[in-house]
């Protein structure tokens, strides 16, 4: 049942970035654009196709409300829901990563790609 619940959410989803599995990025515009509208104070919403290293698809949105960061990650296994009121740009070496934080503490890493 899980699974059809995902092919139905991947099926009516508008992909704008997808990642693969070695962390390579088809389209970074979009996600610049999402995090820049976090600092604008502008809602906005990002739908990202991340496949893991055995190659599953998940699909992890991320919504900026204004005030607060959603952070859904959803895969055949299921959904995750994450909250949080800002988020920190990690770069290391040629990896940028987009951790989840609610106030100072560390929620989760949203995704991460290679430059």
């Amino acid at each position: 049942m899980l699974f059809n619940e995902f092919q139905s959410t991947l099926n009516n989803v508008s992909i704008d970035a997808t990642l693969d599995s070695i962390g390579a990025i088809d389209n970074k515009l979009p996600v610049w654009n999402f995090f820049e509208n976090i600092f604008l104070n502008k809602p906005s919403i990002i739908n990202i196709l991340a496949y893991n290293i055995d190659g599953e698809p998940i699909i992890k949105i991320l919504n900026f409300d204004g005030d607060k960061i959603i952070y859904k990650y959803i895969s055949k296994i299921g959904t995750i829901e994450y909250m949080g009121n800002g988020f920190k740009k990690v770069k290391k070496g040629s990896n940028i990563s987009y951790d989840l934080y609610d106030k100072t503490k560390f929620v989760i890493n949203m995704f991460s790609y290679s430059n």
